[in-house]
C-alpha cells in the first residue's frame, strides 16, 4: 500500500497489491498529524496539511484483518507564468486600451476563487483596479493566488470643448462665426505628447495649436465643413461631424488707445488696426489732431502697407 503528496483541487490516489487480502474493499480513514486531538475519520482531507492514511484490509480465509498507515501532504501548487498570459499593455503608457484578457494556456483553467467556475479566459474592465485569479492545471491542481496590482484601462474617448465667453462641449452639426478656440481633456490616460490630440478630416482650413495646449480653427474665405477628431494617448478618439466654421466678414476695425505715460514722450498713443477680412491694408496719410514732438513716434508711422495673418 503506498500514496504520494499531492497538490490542493487533486483528488486522493493510492496503490495497493496483495496476494492475502482483498484489495477491491480496503478501508481509508485520515486525520491530522499537526493535531494532537484529531481522531481517524472516513472523511478525505481537501486542505492544505499534512496527513495520516490508515488502510485496513480486509483478510481471506487463514489471514487476518491487516492495517497499514501512511502519511502525506497536501501543497498548493506554485502558479507560473506558463500558465496563462495576459493582454498586452501599451508599451509607453502601460495602460490598456480595451478589456485586458487572461487566457489559460496547455490545459490549464482560470477562477476568480479557488472553488469556484474554472474557465479558459477572464476579462477585466476598466472599473477594476486590482484582480486576483487562480490556476486549474490539466491534472486538477490549484495553484496559489495571482495578484495583479494597478490595472489602468481607458476605453473612454478624449472630450473636445469650445473656448469663449462659456465653455460647452463641442457638439456634431454645430455653426460657428468666428474663429473656433478648441480645449480637449481625457480623464484616463490623458493626451499624448507628440502630435496634435486635435485633427482634421478635411482638405480646406487648418488647426493651430497654441503655447497653452488649445487649439484653434480660422476663418476662411468659404463657409468650411469639418470633421473634427480628437484622440487620447492610447488611440482612443471621438469624432464631431459636420461642423461648420463660417468664412470671416471683410471688415476693417481701426481704433486708437491713448497709453499716456508709457513711454519716455510727452504723450503717446497706440494704434490697433484689426483687419478680420485678412485683405492687404493700405495706409497712406495719419493725421493727428495733437500737436507732438516728432521724438514721440517712430518710423512705423509713414504710410505702410499691412498684411494681417
Amino acid at each position: 500500500f503506498s500514496v504520494e503528496d499531492y497538490y490542493y483541487g487533486q483528488k486522493f490516489a493510492y496503490t495497493a497489491d496483495s496476494k492475502t487480502h482483498q484489495i477491491d474493499s480496503i478501508k481509508l480513514s485520515f486525520k491530522d498529524v499537526t493535531d494532537e486531538t484529531a481522531e481517524f475519520t472516513t472523511e478525505e482531507p481537501t486542505t492544505e496539511g499534512t496527513y495520516l492514511v490508515r488502510a485496513e484490509f480486509t483478510g481471506e480465509t487463514n489471514y487476518k484483518d491487516f492495517v497499514v498507515e501512511k502519511e502525506f501532504t497536501i501543497s498548493r501548487k506554485e502558479a507560473t507564468v506558463d500558465m496563462y498570459t495576459i493582454s498586452e499593455a501599451d508599451e509607453i503608457t502601460g495602460w490598456y486600451n480595451e478589456m485586458l484578457v487572461i487566457t489559460a494556456t496547455d490545459g490549464n483553467t482560470l477562477s476568480t476563487e479557488e472553488n469556484g467556475e474554472f474557465v479558459s479566459e477572464l476579462h477585466i474592465d476598466e472599473s477594476v483596479k486590482s484582480y486576483q485569479f487562480y490556476v486549474k492545471t490539466a491534472d486538477g491542481a490549484i495553484t496559489n493566488a495571482v495578484e495583479l496590482s494597478n490595472i489602468q484601462i481607458d476605453t473612454v474617448a478624449p472630450v473636445i470643448s469650445v473656448l469663449g465667453a462659456d465653455t460647452i462641449e463641442l457638439v456634431s452639426g454645430a455653426t460657428y462665426s468666428e474663429n473656433l478656440h478648441l480645449d480637449i481633456q481625457d480623464d484616463g490616460v490623458g493626451l499624448s505628447e507628440e502630435g496634435y490630440a486635435i485633427s482634421l478630416e478635411s482638405d480646406m482650413g487648418e488647426i493651430l495649436r497654441a503655447e497653452d495646449g488649445t487649439y484653434y480653427i480660422l476663418q476662411t474665405t468659404e463657409d468650411v465643413t469639418y470633421t473634427i477628431v480628437g484622440t487620447d494617448a492610447l488611440g482612443n478618439t471621438v469624432t464631431y461631424q459636420n461642423i461648420v466654421v463660417k468664412a470671416y466678414e471683410k471688415d476693417i476695425v481701426v481704433s486708437i488707445e491713448n497709453t499716456e505715460g508709457q513711454y519716455n514722450a510727452e504723450l503717446a498713443i497706440q494704434i490697433t488696426i484689426q483687419n478680420t477680412g485678412k485683405d492687404a491694408i493700405n495706409i497712406t496719410t495719419l493725421e493727428l489732431d495733437k500737436e507732438v514732438s516728432d521724438s514721440a513716434f517712430t518710423s512705423a508711422l509713414e504710410p505702410t502697407t499691412l498684411v494681417a495673418g
